[in-house]
């Protein structure tokens, strides 16, 4: 029999099962915390790979400069965003960055919409933009008033991170024009 009476923390419960022979101390909480940690730094660093693989790629097809241009904007959404979020939820959580990672192809499409229309269209581009933008922050942001700190957390993260895309999505750095009529056409 081991008498717990007044131990309040982790480390007096670890101090007291070193003292007997076979008791183990399972810490569940620590545990999920710890596999959390994992995921938390998978995604983060599966966020990084696939910045400098979008990067890559847009570079094979355009060349670095007009890769500036276009990364510009969801690179300050992401910092930004991770800002903000970090600083009101007292830090980024799984759930924080798995709602960036399926923003920042969001904020990456206002980008090369931005860039690839040309200076004619851009009137109708930054309506679409906006239009785009404002369904998905009111459909999202219900979510931050959900009950459930996990969907709140979700929704709240999702809503600052579209703001930021979108206000991002109004800085166009290059005077590059489309060599065809009209920009692109399907």
């Amino acid at each position: 029999r081991i008498d717990l009476a007044g131990v309040n923390a982790v480390a007096d419960l670890e101090a007291i099962t070193r003292q007997y022979q076979g008791v183990q101390l399972i810490d569940q909480i620590a545990t999920i915390n710890r596999v959390m940690g994992q995921y938390r730094r998978a995604i983060a660093a599966l966020l990084a790979v696939s910045a400098v693989l979008m990067a890559t790629l847009i570079a094979f097809q355009y060349g670095w400069r007009l890769t500036a241009a276009i990364l510009v904007g969801p690179s300050a959404t992401c910092l930004f965003s991770l800002l903000l979020v970090g600083s009101w939820q007292e830090g980024i959580s799984l759930i924080n960055l798995m709602a960036l990672l399926l923003l920042v192809g969001v904020s990456l499409d206002y980008s090369i919409f931005r860039v690839f229309s040309a200076a004619r269209d851009q009137a109708t581009t930054a309506l679409a933009i906006s239009l785009s933008a404002a369904t998905s922050i009111l459909a999202f942001g219900l979510l931050g008033f959900s009950e459930t700190p996990v969907i709140s957390s979700f929704g709240q993260t999702i809503a600052v991170v579209l703001v930021f895309a979108w206000l991002f999505s109004w800085m166009r750095l290059t005077n590059w024009e489309p060599s065809w009529p009209g920009g692109f056409v399907c």
